[in-house]
């Protein structure tokens, strides 16, 4: 637990681990878990607005996702009804009749060992399917907007949404002391956490690590998500791949990967480019954090609710001072931070600070 207590200190343990990886699992110490809050009257103020139906387009093993806003809105239990609906299910195990599975309950107090436990990716996926579902993570906001995001499926086509919610009552599980508090106004998923709603089958494509900062995201309760990455080894072999399966793109936007569209699968990277994407199952009651100069990508298992937040670390900076915008009529919903600014501010420098949307 000692080593739980100092985010900064843990992160400059395990940033070896990140930084060969992509992401690592962190499962917290049960006296962690045991002091959390309890959830039940916390979630029945979350309402699910306008959420993003996913439209996924291709074959052969690459694909393109479209998100279009779902016109409409439901409150968590409408939301689990219609996550629990037969055709927004999993496939059932072999030899088994497909089901609705059972009730998912806030905030699992699974059993772990006294110190936080940290899992690199891995080569080879876990055996089975996860009966309970869980997605991305973040630390906690004191007061000012939340956010939402909501990533579910509906007409068996998946959903995603980002929603600025009404969500100051939710218990955010951490302050996270760091560089990005320079920023100096609250950025939604960048410096203050969303909140996700997941379903079967919802999705996150691609997204481009190397010139991010780290994020932190934990599985609040519900089914498993999982995760792919690549490690910062193959970051560059990744983006060639990229590009020859999507050349216009490449050509259009030379940071045309933050557009977060694309989607490829692991088999399909391995056989085709002898690149192996790493993988994890992320559970209920553990985090995931993905780290800079690597990519991630992933899906819910089925009906979630997850919390995620960005956040820096000084041995960041140097990524961000190299870091490329996006300017094509896709960058509106990306994010761009003056990381030179930033460093000019942490210093104690004047500086008049500009954030570009």
């Amino acid at each position: 637990m000692a080593q739980f207590k100092d985010f900064n200190l843990f992160m400059d343990k395990v940033n070896k681990y990140g930084m060969k990886s992509g992401i690592v699992k962190v499962i917290p110490p049960p006296e962690w878990k045991a002091a959390l809050p309890p959830l039940d009257d916390a979630i029945k103020t979350i309402r699910v607005k306008d959420p993003i139906k996913q439209d996924i387009m291709g074959q052969s093993g690459t694909y393109r996702q479209a998100n279009i806003l779902h016109q409409r809105s439901y409150n968590l239990p409408q939301w689990r009804q219609l996550c629990d609906q037969s055709e927004h299910q999993p496939p059932a195990k072999r030899g088994e009749r497909r089901a609705n599975v059972e009730k998912a309950k806030p905030v699992t107090r699974a059993k772990a060992n006294s110190t936080p436990t940290v899992t690199g990716g891995k080569r080879k996926p876990e055996s089975g399917t996860p009966d309970r579902l869980p997605t991305p993570v973040s630390p906690k906001t004191e007061g000012g907007p939340s956010s939402i995001k909501q990533e579910g499926n509906e007409d068996d086509t998946p959903l995603n949404r980002r929603e600025e919610g009404n969500l100051k009552p939710y218990p955010f599980l951490l302050v996270l002391p760091n560089i990005l508090d320079h920023l100096g106004g609250q950025i939604p998923g960048v410096n203050t956490a969303y909140l996700y709603l997941g379903m079967w089958k919802a999705t996150f494509a691609w997204a481009f690590g190397r010139r991010r900062p780290y994020s932190i995201n934990y599985l609040h309760f519900g089914a498993p998500k999982q995760w792919y990455s690549i490690s910062q080894g193959d970051a560059r072999r990744f983006e060639a791949a990229m590009k020859n399966i999507w050349p216009a793109d490449a050509k259009a936007c030379s940071e045309f990967l933050r557009h977060k569209t694309f989607l490829i699968s692991p088999q399909h990277l391995l056989s085709n480019y002898n690149i192996k994407a790493n993988k994890i199952v992320h559970r209920p009651g553990e985090f995931v954090i993905t780290f800079p100069y690597g990519y991630h990508s992933g899906y819910n298992l089925g009906y979630n609710c997850a919390e995620a937040v960005n956040f820096g670390l000084p041995s960041w900076i140097e990524y961000g001072k190299v870091a490329k915008k996006c300017d094509c009529d896709q960058a509106q919903d990306s994010v761009w931070i003056n990381v030179r600014d930033l460093e000019r501010k942490m210093n104690g420098e004047e500086t008049e600070y500009e954030t570009d949307f």
